[in-house]
């Protein structure tokens, strides 16, 4: 064999292998530019949810309303059957939003239970009140109702206790 032609095929392989190798590496470099832009964005798409759940939690909570009741607990005592009890819940709105109240069941099977509450926003800083009523003519014995009020709150729900006991009507 010629010796030019052997150096000639020499130096085309090592054409060859410089130019794999820098194939490879420039390769390798558009690969970890993909796998860097990823990551950035998996991490951008983390922290945007992490804010999400910042907010939906309610960290900005100077914000949101706040139902505060002057008293959860309404013990009415011992009564007679068939008596009505009625008893105001008093609350003020001490967010920085305004409340609205979406819903106040009451804790009584059979509708013996009325509830009446605000349907229009309490402001910031305002009272409201929500009037409960028991009609009770079924039932004796122990009554521990809660009366559940909805409301656009963290959390969504706030219970009120109405207690005591109805005795026997004695007529005979």
């Amino acid at each position: 064999m010629n010796p030019v032609v052997v150096a000639m095929k020499h130096q085309s392989k090592r054409r060859l292998q410089i130019f794999g190798s820098v194939f490879s590496i420039l390769l390798f470099l558009a690969m970890a530019g993909f796998a860097y832009r990823w990551h950035q964005g998996s991490q951008a798409q983390a922290h945007n949810k992490i804010l999400a759940e910042i907010y939906q939690k309610g960290m900005y909570a100077a914000d949101r309303p706040v139902l505060l009741f002057s008293n959860k607990v309404f013990d009415f005592g011992t009564i007679a059957a068939g008596k009505i009890v009625e008893h105001t819940y008093q609350f003020t709105n001490m967010g920085g939003s305004p409340l609205i109240i979406h819903q106040v069941l009451g804790g009584c099977c059979n509708d013996c239970m009325t509830t009446i509450w605000p349907k229009q926003p309490i402001q910031a800083g305002e009272r409201g009140e929500i009037e409960v009523r028991l009609n009770n003519t079924d039932h004796t014995g122990e009554q521990n109702n809660v009366i559940v009020v909805s409301a656009n709150t963290d959390p969504a729900e706030t219970k009120l206790l109405f207690k005591g006991v109805v005795g026997s009507s004695n007529k005979k």
